[in-house]
């Protein structure tokens, strides 16, 4: 068991090799992102349950998968506020662990057990064919929107079958509830199969919507 800083974000799910931007400006963050960068550099950080608004500012509770990422980069802002970059390690438990007695942390803090993903190997068949697949379908979905060039949505051809399922996990369309959910797979092939019938859907709606754009009429005055 490991004991790390516990960040609770209400719309954010934090994926295993993959960059996380964060913009920390209250102040047990500021707190706790100090003490971090003093350490080990390493946060926990966790989606917020359902119904967290009437207890923000206390302990509200949070889903028990977790990812911990380290502090790969940092930006000081003045008045204690950060800019900083958390890179995906690993996914974890957050479980119950002996009594701290420290209780000064303005923050969070839990004990957590390393609870990895099942990741096949880089060279196997089914590998190779559900990253294609990925890939494939990412394009046609970023295709079908519409996305400009400069937009970051475009997926780095070199990274593994571990990060791209992540990245686009984390990029794609999805409530933070239904983003959980695939972080608790802990099979990433069965992440992957469930990414695939999300964008097919998205594909389908969006491609719907083009056709429609195509049928109405350049002066809206026409009907």
């Amino acid at each position: 068991m490991k004991k790390v800083p516990i960040f609770p974000l209400p719309n954010v799910v934090f994926f295993p090799r993959v960059v996380l931007p964060l913009h920390v400006f209250e102040p047990r963050y500021r707190q706790m992102t100090e003490d971090a960068l003093a350490g080990e550099k390493l946060l926990a950080v966790a989606l917020l349950r359902p119904g967290f608004e009437k207890d923000y500012y206390g302990n509200p509770p949070v889903h028990d998968t977790a990812t911990i990422g380290r502090i790969e980069h940092h930006e000081s802002l003045g008045e204690g506020r950060y800019n900083i970059a958390l890179t995906g390690l690993e996914r974890v438990r957050l479980v119950e662990g002996p009594r701290d007695e420290d209780t000064e942390k303005p923050y969070r803090t839990s004990w957590t057990v390393a609870d990895p993903e099942r990741v096949p190997p880089e060279n196997s068949a089914v590998v190779s064919e559900r990253q294609l697949r990925l890939q494939s379908l990412w394009s046609r979905l970023i295709m079908e929107i519409g996305v400009e060039e400069d937009d970051d949505s475009p997926i780095e051809s070199d990274l593994s079958f571990e990060g791209l399922v992540n990245r686009i996990a984390t990029s794609v369309a999805l409530s933070a509830e239904e983003k959980q959910s695939l972080l608790e797979l802990s099979d990433l092939v069965e992440r992957a199969k469930a990414l695939e019938t999300t964008l097919q859907e998205q594909i389908l709606y969006w491609s719907a919507i083009q056709r429609f754009r195509n049928l109405s009429p350049s002066d809206p005055r026409v009907n």
